[in-house]
């Protein structure tokens, strides 16, 4: 009992210590609030006063936050951090926009009120970050990427921005099927050229090929290689059949 106590204790210890060093919200003092230094006055006043004149032709407010490091914060709740805390958006309404960027962790995030989620959502916010900004950043252009990702939010909130449908993940997901269906491809012809030799060859090597494949393609856990030794097994028994009805 007394165990379970002091782990008690240390826990809770852990977490007051742990809360005490929580990443604290900058305060708002403009529409660009620059706190990582990645602008330059010339580029923070241009963006500024296109920004002002935008909020005073639709009333909808759009706020840039930089900042040096996330310090272990995950990007998506330090930003509902920063709009409770920044309240964007005319009352009422709550038609603002948080554009924040974390230098050191190349970490974005879009973040948009109730009254413009409707148009700028999560997959659009996410197609603005993934092909107008990464790409400008990654070349050092970050003004150009802020100025870009501004005019693409203001097109989304019109509807008038769709992206062309992909996200990095999208991406992520199509180079990982082209490399299972290579990986099967391999697969199926060292199997198929053992197993003219001799099929239980070819169904011993597809024990072997089965799970390094799903290893290292899937990740997969200890527990579940004895599952991919078996289809392994299995499939390289038939990769002989496989292989002669491609030849044919």
């Amino acid at each position: 009992m007394k165990k379970y106590i002091v782990s008690f204790i240390w826990v809770l210890l852990l977490a007051i210590a742990t809360s005490g060093y929580a990443l604290e919200v900058p305060k708002l003092t403009t529409y660009v609030n620059d706190y990582a230094g990645m602008l330059s006055k010339d580029e923070v006043d241009r963006i500024s006063r296109d920004l002002e004149l935008y909020e005073s032709a639709t009333s909808n407010q759009i706020f840039i936050l930089t900042i040096p490091s996330l310090e272990g914060e995950d990007i998506e709740g330090f930003s509902i951090k920063v709009a409770e805390s920044w309240k964007a958006g005319h009352k009422g309404k709550d038609n603002g926009v948080i554009i924040t960027l974390a230098k050191a962790d190349r970490k974005i995030r879009i973040e948009a009120g109730r009254g413009l989620e409707g148009t700028l959502t999560d997959l659009i916010s996410g197609r603005i970050i993934d092909q107008e900004m990464s790409p400008r950043l990654k070349a050092g252009k970050t003004a150009e990427a802020l100025e870009t990702a501004i005019a693409k939010i203001k097109l989304a909130v019109k509807g008038e921005y769709k992206g062309d449908g992909k996200t990095a993940k999208d991406g992520e997901k199509e180079k990982e099927d082209s490399m299972l269906q290579f990986g099967l491809i391999i697969f199926f012809v060292i199997t198929g050229i053992a197993g003219f030799a001799n099929i239980f060859l070819g169904g011993s090597i597809g024990a072997v090929l089965g799970p390094t494949l799903g290893y290292f393609m899937f990740n997969v856990t200890f527990p579940l290689l004895f599952i991919f030794i078996i289809g392994g097994f299995i499939l390289g028994l038939a990769g002989r059949i496989v292989l002669e009805v491609g030849i044919a």
